[in-house]
């Protein structure tokens, strides 16, 4: 894009084992940490209106849960769904039996679909005889590779068989998403649908979670996937002296609640506009001496 983007709606991932309602979660099982805890409590704090939902490859299973997962979604026109298969499908007439589904079964739900992300196992995804099938699949839902993405010519192999998108994440390189980006270009000037997604549940903060919003803004994105920073309470795994450089540069992207950061999330939104810096996202030089070895630290958190 002419200039990058600086915010993002945040897509909230609802995982296999996520609890729908507040009442999910028993008492005694709670955390109590003053985060949310059950998906209804999420939308509620944060504002959310994007969501990618994990499905099973069991076509009975995953539209039940579908149901409920949909009863507590916003129903307004701002909610933008997707869903991830994670290869669970690994016979592609079941796959297209569970579309054919979901369509009818769920017709609101499916209309709020954007995408539904690597449905067939990463073997059978670049498969040229899938073709058919394929391109008949995403005439009704378009389909993007992720697992399948493991080489620089994956996406151009996957988009002559029919999958429209592909996902961005660092961790796959970083030079390989700008490629991709080129491709997509391309392929829309030639009349053929393709997009890109941010996918990366778990990118921890300081430069892990920084680098990630450059690139997604750098790639024209509007929305990642983005909530394992729930995962820890906020910034209590940095040092003091990485908190101070937070609060110096970056309190667009993070709040203090308490005695700690947290990332601020309003009306389902992040704000980075503080990243686009020298440093490509991270200001001040991490505080190396701070961390520990990791096996130093597996040996003393969990000994043997």
């Amino acid at each position: 894009p002419a200039r990058p983007v600086t915010r993002f709606e945040v897509r909230h991932t609802v995982g296999p084992a996520d609890p729908m309602r507040v009442a999910d979660v028993p008492d005694a099982a709670r955390v109590h940490d003053g985060l949310p805890e059950a998906l209804e409590d999420n939308i509620r704090r944060y504002g959310l209106h994007y969501f990618k939902i994990k499905v099973g490859g069991k076509v009975d299973a995953d539209l039940a849960r579908m149901r409920r997962i949909w009863e507590v979604l916003p129903q307004d026109p701002e909610t933008v769904i997707t869903f991830d298969a994670n290869e669970a499908y690994a016979d592609l007439r079941v796959f297209e039996e569970f579309i054919r589904r979901f369509e009818k079964e769920l017709p609101g739900m499916f209309q709020h679909t954007s995408y539904i992300e690597q449905p067939l196992p990463r073997a059978l995804t670049l498969d040229p005889s899938t073709s058919g099938m394929i391109k008949k699949i995403s005439q009704r839902k378009l389909l993007l590779i992720d697992e399948a993405d493991g080489s620089v010519d994956a996406f151009k192999r996957a988009h002559a068989i029919g999958y429209a998108g592909t996902s961005h994440k660092n961790c796959k390189g970083f030079f390989k998403s700008l490629l991709n980006r080129v491709r997509v270009v391309h392929y829309n000037e030639q009349q053929k649908p393709a997009f890109q997604s941010a996918e990366d549940l778990q990118n921890l903060a300081i430069a892990p979670l920084h680098q990630d919003f450059v690139t997604v803004g750098m790639l024209g994105l509007n929305n990642c996937e983005r909530n394992g920073h729930h995962l820890n309470r906020g910034l209590a795994f940095v040092s003091p002296r990485d908190k101070e450089s937070i609060a110096r540069h970056h309190t667009d992207l993070y709040e203090k609640r308490g005695d700690e950061w947290y990332v601020k999330i309003r009306a389902g939104k992040v704000d980075c506009g503080s990243l686009q810096c020298p440093g490509f996202g991270v200001m001040d030089e991490p505080d190396w001496g701070s961390m520990e070895d990791m096996r130093r630290w597996t040996l003393r958190c969990f000994p043997a």
